[in-house]
């Protein structure tokens, strides 16, 4: 007689064996062992046998059945990182762990699972590639506040252009980010994604509470960023030699933009992309303050003037 889950099984491993010929056939040979049986099986019985098919993160995610179960004790015991890390080796199945909201849920509620993701730079780009757990991230203040944090957390999350939308369609992960020095060290470190950086520039360049939040948080934190007045231009467009990558790399450029007569206004330019367009509530201001910063870009940038303009500019480089 036999068991009725035999075909369901053997699809599971036919999945996982055509999937990984990196799993040990040993732990495919437990799980076949354990589906079968259950706690009759020795697989059971034998907790190191059990507890190390729980860790294969590679073979687990392919099944229903035992997923839960190994997810929540890798939770519990200080794996969620290293499971995360296996299952994301594998396309599709990076896919499929992230996706149960009631797992990533499980992960953030405890310190122990996100300390062994924060730590973990391949389970941090497996979360930040997977826009369920980034919309779970994004739910948690506490998972975001974490993130923010962690330099190996926002280095995975400003090279993943999921993660960098997520976090920009909501203003309580902006406002995390934008007052965590580790985080903006992180994110100006990643100067040459240009593509990435364009739009997370338009989006503090579109609010004027992103603006100060980001020079308080530049300005409080000297041992991550250097901080220096670059000058005044009243042809703005003699700015330019001092945004270019040569000039500053790993920077954000703080601009007090203004006019020397007439109410004249400015535009900057990230990456030959508009990124600001007639800014200039300030007259000709000398250096750049929080009472006069209006503007943020970072290398490389160009500046034009619409009427008489002028322009201050802080650098902010990344140690």
């Amino acid at each position: 007689m036999g068991f009725p889950e035999a075909d369901y099984v053997t699809d599971e491993l036919k999945l996982a064996l055509n999937t990984d010929s990196q799993i040990p056939i040993n732990h495919i040979i437990w799980l076949n062992d354990y589906k079968f049986y259950g706690e009759e099986s020795y697989v059971y019985q034998d907790k190191n046998k059990l507890h190390e098919l729980y860790k294969d993160g590679a073979l687990c995610i392919h099944d229903k059945s035992i997923l839960d179960e190994a997810s929540n004790w890798c939770i519990d015991n200080g794996y969620a990182g290293a499971f995360l890390a296996a299952s994301y080796d594998m396309d599709v199945a990076g896919a499929k762990a992230l996706k149960p909201l009631t797992a990533m849920n499980a992960i953030l509620a405890s310190s122990t699972a996100m300390n062994a993701i924060l730590a973990s730079s391949t389970a941090m780009n497996a979360i930040a590639a997977s826009s369920t757990a980034m919309n779970a991230i994004l739910a948690s203040s506490t998972a975001m506040n974490a993130i923010a944090a962690s330099s190996t957390a926002m280095n995975a999350i400003a090279a993943s252009s999921t993660a960098m939308n997520a976090i920009l369609a909501s203003s309580t992960a902006m406002n995390a980010i934008l007052a965590s020095s580790t985080a903006m060290n992180a994110i100006a470190k990643q100067y040459k994604n240009t593509e990435g950086l364009f739009i997370m520039l338009k989006t503090i360049n579109s609010s004027q509470d992103y603006i100060i939040k980001l020079y308080d948080t530049l300005t409080s934190a000297p041992s991550l960023f250097e901080n220096k007045q670059v000058g005044s231009y009243d042809g703005v467009a003699q700015a330019n030699s001092i945004a270019t990558v040569g000039a500053a790399p790993n920077a954000f450029l703080a601009c007090a933009c203004g006019y020397y007569s007439g109410g004249a206004t400015e535009n900057i330019y990230y990456d030959g992309k508009e990124l600001v367009n007639s800014r200039g509530e300030n007259g000709r201001v000398q250096s750049v303050t929080k009472s006069n910063v209006n503007a943020f870009t970072m290398a490389p940038s160009t500046f034009t003037e619409n009427g008489d303009g002028y322009l201050a500019v802080q650098k902010f480089t990344a140690i």
